[in-house]
């Protein structure tokens, strides 16, 4: 679910513009605060993707997150983008998307 819509209920009468400003700014602030702290994975999670990996699995990333957020993750874990084969960041104009086309190219 995209942060607009999760802000609708608790600003029913804001314009898409005043939601969309809004939920840039918290994406800012969510950057701007986990940037100094960083977001590393939870115990375990980098040696199962590295197992996962040598066993011969491909692995992707598909999120509605911004690109920036992924990339926070990303720094915050040296060598993680390693384990996956791709990728996807989904925006409005992806969303009517089929999974399997969503997921395309990241697997195969």
């Amino acid at each position: 679910m995209f942060t607009i819509e999760i802000f609708k209920p608790f600003f029913p009468k804001a314009s898409y513009e005043e939601l969309h400003n809004l939920s840039r700014l918290k994406d800012a602030v969510f950057r701007e605060k986990t940037e100094k702290v960083g977001i590393p994975f939870l115990p375990g999670v980098a040696r199962l993707l590295q197992k996962l990996k040598e066993a011969g699995f491909k692995q992707g990333i598909a999120t509605g997150s911004p690109a920036k957020n992924l990339e926070l993750v990303f720094n915050s874990n040296p060598g993680s983008r390693n384990y996956f084969s791709g990728t996807v960041v989904v925006n409005v104009a992806l969303v009517k998307m089929t999974e399997s086309k969503l997921l395309e190219p990241i697997l195969y």
